[in-house]
């Protein structure tokens, strides 16, 4: 699928055609054949996975910051001064 095709029609793709093809050139070290039959389904899915991406990072980056904040501040505390 190329730059301004539509989405390519699900019922037509054969998933064990691909994933043979796939494994087949994996094991011959055919680099270019790997991105020849990985890039129609690895490209959406790269792309699907930003947006999920980046709400995991919202969820997950400033509680985790808050607590790290925390360990720090308490640790620092109660470490003996000269």
């Amino acid at each position: 699928m190329g730059a301004g095709e539509g989405p390519a029609d699900i019922s037509n793709l054969d998933f064990s055609a691909l994933f043979g093809s796939l494994t087949e050139a994996s094991l011959n070290g055919d680099i270019n054949g790997v991105i020849d039959v990985a890039a129609p389904v690895l490209w959406p899915m790269l792309l699907g996975s930003i947006p999920t991406a980046a709400a995991v990072w919202l969820i997950f980056y400033f509680p985790l910051k808050n607590l790290v904040e925390r360990y720090q501040h308490r640790r620092n505390q109660t470490r003996i001064k000269p």
